[in-house]
């Protein structure tokens, strides 16, 4: 993964291969690279809040082992799942208004509809949030095409990875990978 340039972009693999370890080793492979005085911008993500703690984990006990620059990898590389990035995209591009979730909602439509105003707030003015030069996605199966349109408005670099299993898609979810 270290060897692959920019057009070659996904890993599909089964579970338990290692794919999130390779994730976090690209993000911090690819800060090594630079030079000190202008580290990338890189996001780490995925679509579930518990997987994102997963990533956090990971990447903590990497950076331990490693007896790297701690404090430029944690300045350099967000871990943020895909609910809590539509929520701090709402939440910037709606002057700090965040809709809460309805008693009668539940969390899935919830988030759908985070999501999709999230989408919106992109679609009218994205530059103030293409703050990234990389974006590193795990489990890209259970993504959808607006997840991915967000994260195209995210990326000021175009340089994306991703990484999957699709024999192991949870949610019945379509998207356009190109």
């Amino acid at each position: 993964v270290y060897g692959m340039d920019d057009t070659k972009n996904y890993l599909l693999d089964v579970a338990g291969s290692g794919k999130t370890n390779i994730l976090i080793s690209k993000a911090l492979y690819l800060l090594e690279k630079t030079p000190d005085s202008k580290p990338p911008s890189i996001l780490l993500t995925t679509y579930s809040m518990n997987l994102e703690k997963n990533i956090q984990r990971i990447f903590n006990a990497k950076l331990a082992q490693s007896g790297g620059d701690s404090k430029s990898a944690y300045q350099a590389i967000t871990i943020m799942g895909m609910p809590s990035l539509t929520k701090a995209i709402v939440k910037r591009g709606a002057d700090g208004e965040l809709a809460e979730r309805a008693p009668d909602e539940g969390e899935d439509a919830y988030e759908i509809r985070l999501k999709d105003w999230a989408a919106e707030i992109l679609e009218n003015d994205p530059a103030p949030f293409a703050r990234f030069d990389y974006i590193l996605i795990d489990e890209i199966q259970d993504f959808d095409d607006t997840h991915l349109y967000i994260l195209t408005k995210l990326c000021r670099g175009g340089r994306y990875l991703f990484v999957g299993d699709v024999g192991q898609k949870i949610y019945e979810r379509s998207h356009d990978l190109k």
